[in-house]
């Protein structure tokens, strides 16, 4: 069989669900995956990548996800500095009806961690290891 042979069914990839805060109350626990500045019609956005644990926003599932950040998502992930596999909860707790502005409270949350506690890269080898 050939390489090509091997993606005979392969489907697209189309990231996972796009995961909309709409309405106060939306929240969702995640796995963070990692951050990354797009180009999209209306200019470059920041995307964050997660892994949704759970989720009470419609149409969004466990497994892969994205969520284009707002300014204040950009604000509690500059200051949390999450590392990938890291757990956090984010809520959507109100939106501003002059200025639309949306407020978020964010929660670490240790129990669902896919990373080693320490934060070090589980692919370092050990000094002395056998290879």
């Amino acid at each position: 069989m050939s390489f090509l042979d091997k993606l005979q069914n392969l489907q697209p990839d189309d990231g996972g669900n796009l995961v909309k805060f709409t309405n106060p109350g939306d929240a969702m626990v995640a796995r963070f995956v990692g951050r990354e500045t797009v180009k999209t019609k209306m200019g470059e956005a920041k995307r964050l990548s997660v892994d949704v644990v759970e989720s009470n926003i419609d149409g969004v599932e466990p497994g892969p996800a994205a969520i284009f950040e707002s300014g204040h998502i950009t604000q509690l992930l500059d200051r949390k500095r999450l590392i990938e596999g890291q757990g956090f909860g984010l809520k959507l707790c109100e939106i501003d009806k002059k200025s639309r502005f949306k407020r978020f409270a964010f929660d670490r949350v240790a129990d669902i961690d896919d990373c080693p506690p320490d934060g070090s890269d589980v692919h370092e080898r050990e000094p002395g290891a056998d290879g």
